[in-house]
C-alpha cells in the first residue's frame, strides 16, 4: 500500500507528553511524525483484524475460496513421508 494515493486525513487529539513521545520516537526511527504514526496505527489495526475469528469475502472471492477447498488435492510427498515416520509418542 505504499504507492496508494493518500488523499484522506486523520486528526487526533493528544496530550503534550503523548505528542513529545511520538515526536522523539519518530526522530529515533528517522521518520516524520506522519510516517511513524501511520506505520504504528496500521500495524495495530492489522493485528486487531488478524485476531478476528471471521473474515468477509466478496461473492467472487467466496466462490474461489470454496472451489479451492473443494478441489482435488495434489501430491504431497513430504506429508506422506512425515506420516510414515514413527511418532515421538510411540516411545
Amino acid at each position: 500500500m505504499p504507492n496508494a494515493i493518500k488523499d484522506q486525513r486523520l486528526a487526533v487529539r493528544l496530550s503534550g507528553p503523548q505528542k513529545q513521545t511520538i515526536e522523539r520516537a519518530a526522530t529515533v526511527c528517522g521518520d516524520t511524525i506522519t510516517e511513524f504514526s501511520v506505520r504504528a496505527i496500521m500495524r495495530q489495526a492489522e493485528d486487531v483484524l488478524a485476531a478476528q475469528p471471521a473474515f468477509r469475502l466478496a461473492e467472487e472471492q467466496w466462490e474461489r475460496f470454496n472451489a479451492a477447498l473443494d478441489g482435488p488435492v495434489g501430491p504431497a510427498p513430504r506429508l506422506d513421508a512425515l506420516l510414515l515416520r514413527p511418532s515421538v509418542f510411540d516411545g
